[in-house]
């Protein structure tokens, strides 16, 4: 499906006034933007102009996206550099996209222009949005059996080492050949090798199994 160009709208001193607010709402109040579509209704009911940011919102193009390419527009001489959510998520495994999405929006609204942004900039607000009381947590552990058999338990996974403990036991009479093992994390497989003596079990936490 096509997407509105923003430039279908026509750049007037009304438009002006909300991008005023939707900044405003976004950067200083943090509000989420489809709270932002609820209040420019709001504030101007049937306003077409209105109607048409929110169709564009609606379709995929956010209204923060909106401003920016006016943004953009208004001067063509920069570049951009662009961190995603998985850049937070890399530093920090335990954290959702809602949480790592929180920790960009935080770097964005306390940017040092000296510091720049880079991954120690990402692991420190993260930690301090997200204080980490321990590095280890529960997660569900799945060893799969005998050509595709789960068998789901708990187990507690170091998220900075890999190294898992506490694996809950489980019932697996009948089944005989343990094909493989993994935990979950963020909706995610992770999976579980064991060490060359079959004692300690590890999740393969940077994929390189």
């Amino acid at each position: 499906m096509a997407k509105f160009d923003v430039r279908d709208l026509e750049y007037n001193e009304e438009l002006h006034e909300l991008k005023t607010v939707i900044e405003e709402l976004i950067d200083e109040r943090h509000y989420k933007l489809n709270d932002v579509v609820t209040i420019l209704k709001e504030l101007v009911q049937d306003d077409p102009l209105v109607e048409k940011i929110t169709k564009i919102y609606e379709r995929g193009n956010s209204l923060l996206t909106v401003i920016q390419k006016y943004r953009d527009d208004e001067n063509s001489n920069t570049i951009k550099i662009t961190w995603h959510i998985y850049d937070v998520i890399n530093v920090r495994p335990d954290l959702n996209d809602e949480q790592a999405m929180c920790v960009l929006e935080e770097v964005k609204r306390k940017h040092d222009a000296i510091v720049g942004v880079n991954w120690d900039v990402l692991k420190i607000w993260a930690d301090e949005l997200y204080p980490l009381d321990s590095l280890k947590q529960k997660t569900p552990y799945v060893s799969v059996w005998d050509g595709g058999v789960e068998v789901a338990t708990q187990a507690t996974v170091n998220i900075k080492t890999g190294e898992i403990t506490d694996i809950e036991s489980a019932d697996v009479n009948g089944l005989e050949v343990c094909e493989e093992q993994y935990i979950v994390m963020n909706d995610e497989r992770v999976y579980v090798y064991e060490d060359e003596n079959g004692f300690d079990y590890w999740a393969d936490l940077k994929g390189g199994m």
